[in-house]
């Protein structure tokens, strides 16, 4: 992220440092120049297509890494099932940026952009509450499947699940039967820190 901020500056001074070919930097500051909004460390990108009756897709291009982007994304797909009234199917992430698919339906590109401001409005609000540490770990503990590797490791080491195969149905079963425990306390620290 901190790299793309250098590029997006332009300054050939601090770029050289990166870049030994002097036509190569050329070229990436020349094409720099013709990009409104570089996301980087301390930008956020948001975009989205939305054509009627077809799959539509939501991209919020973040620089904060993997973890960091994989809990931003359970945080708004959960904001945007849940709070507004677009219809979500499912998201992905990677370290560079968060996927969220919309359904084929009539939605207006207006109530997309709408529900995306509002999404981050109120995870703001959460902030300034100073309730996130209460939203993320509600958030992730509806997320089974995600939960599902981190539990399965914690349940290792505390000897509830031995060395053996153990099917995905086998640790929701155990996922439920210790909700509330300090093993799910546990499996939720290690996916979230």
């Amino acid at each position: 992220g901190r790299l793309r901020r250098i590029f997006a500056g332009g300054t050939i001074g601090k770029l050289g440092r990166f870049v030994d070919d002097e036509k190569i930097l050329g070229k990436i500051v020349e094409a720099m120049k013709n990009v409104d909004v570089i996301p980087d460390d301390r930008t956020i990108l948001v975009e989205y297509l939305v054509v009627p009756f077809e799959h539509s897709m939501i991209v919020i291009h973040s620089c904060f890494g993997d973890k960091v982007n994989k809990i931003l994304g359970m945080l708004l797909y959960r904001l945007l099932v849940e709070d507004v009234n677009i219809p979500v199917i499912d998201y992905s992430t990677d370290a560079y940026k968060i996927h969220i698919r919309l359904y084929p339906s009539i939605t207006s590109m207006n109530d997309v952009r709408r529900a995306i401001i509002m999404a981050f409005r109120r995870l703001l609000e959460i902030y300034k509450e100073e309730n996130v540490d209460i939203f993320i770990r509600e958030t992730v503990l509806r997320d089974k499947y995600s939960l599902l590797w981190c539990f399965l490791n914690v349940a290792r080491r505390f000897g509830i699940i031995g060395d053996e195969s153990v099917s995905r149905g086998q640790i929701l079963f155990l996922m439920d039967k210790y909700r509330g425990t300090i093993l799910m306390e546990e499996a939720i620290n290690e996916f979230v820190y």
